[in-house]
């Protein structure tokens, strides 16, 4: 592929040997992103460090949707939501309201690239923008004047989409990107867990993450009604102020334990970051 020889004669020709290591105040961000989308307070502890959040403030709205701290009446649009979704408001007599997403429908010139009908044109590829969901540009030879970024010793090109190890950012190659991850070449995951997953927040229900690092955007939720505990190993109470609730049940920072869900399906669980257990499998 012109893409990976391409990449790899850049690579030759600007990468110096370089060592990653995690320093001693480094301040693990796993499971960030769920509180902040729906707007817990953050408290801080050694260097500075998160180390739980308060989100006694959290409550559904009797009426309308709520998405990151906004009310939406029934039949508003949700803004901000991850770009490949349309959301709206959507309004229940029985059942009350929730928020329903479609996908963003392509109707551009490249729906055959995009969706598996062949591919690119030989030594040409698809170059995405930050925030958009599809492609925006088809790029073919000659390249002039094509920036190339260099991250965790990997060279993408211009438009070419890439995730920084440890760390939960989409990012998208562009024309003066320096190292650094913020807009307009990187921007936090959208994990959109009001979308589906507001009623097992308040009820104090799990997050599940994929067993890797960092833990982004959880993929579900186990609650304490279809779930039991097993092999809970419980910690001092006296050395940790912050709690973790599952459904009405306390535990300790850093208690641990299996929650068996579904068909028998096993999942590891912490009480690392209060006040909701931290999962994964």
């Amino acid at each position: 592929m012109m893409l990976v020889s391409l990449s790899s004669l850049i690579l030759l020709s600007v990468l110096s040997v370089q060592c990653f290591f995690i320093p001693p105040w480094y301040c693990d961000e796993s499971g960030k992103l769920l509180y902040e989308e729906i707007g817990c307070t953050p408290i801080k502890g050694f260097r500075n460090c998160v180390t739980s959040y308060n989100c006694s403030n959290y409550r559904l709205p009797k009426q309308g949707c709520l998405f990151e701290k906004h009310v939406y009446k029934d039949g508003e649009a949700i803004n901000d939501t991850n770009p490949c979704h349309n959301c709206t408001c959507v309004g229940n007599a029985k059942n009350g309201s929730k928020i329903e997403c479609h996908n963003v429908k392509y109707t551009g010139p490249f729906f055959p690239l995009i969706f598996g009908y062949g591919g690119p044109p030989s030594d040409c590829y698809l170059s995405y923008e930050l925030n958009k969901c599809y492609p925006s540009k088809l790029k073919c030879p000659p390249y002039k004047d094509m920036s190339i970024c260099v991250v965790d010793s990997k060279v993408y090109i211009e438009g070419e989409k890439f995730q920084p190890y440890g760390k939960c950012l989409d990012c998208v190659c562009q024309k003066g990107y320096n190292g650094t991850f913020v807009e307009p070449f990187c921007r936090k995951n959208r994990c959109d867990v009001e979308v589906r997953y507001s009623k097992q927040i308040v009820d104090n229900c799990a997050p599940l993450y994929n067993n890797n690092y960092p833990l982004c955007c959880p993929y579900d939720f186990i609650c304490p009604s279809n779930s039991k505990i097993e092999h809970l190993v419980k910690q001092n109470s006296t050395h940790h102020v912050e709690k973790c609730k599952f459904g009405t049940q306390t535990f300790n920072k850093f208690d641990r334990m299996d929650l068996v869900y579904g068909n028998n399906i096993t999942a590891n669980c912490v009480c690392s970051l209060p006040p909701l257990l931290t999962c994964r499998n």
